[in-house]
């Protein structure tokens, strides 16, 4: 189980520190997308 259900998942990351999360989430992942975002 990957933690979150039959939901998808959107968190904020910046290659260090997740915006609203804990690190560990990222292991509960079954597919892991990055885009690079600029500002």
């Amino acid at each position: 189980m990957n933690g979150w259900g039959n939901t998808d998942h959107i968190d904020l990351w910046d290659g260090e520190y997740l915006k609203a999360g804990d690190p560990d989430w990222l292991n509960l992942g079954e597919q892991i997308w990055f885009w690079e975002m600029s500002a």
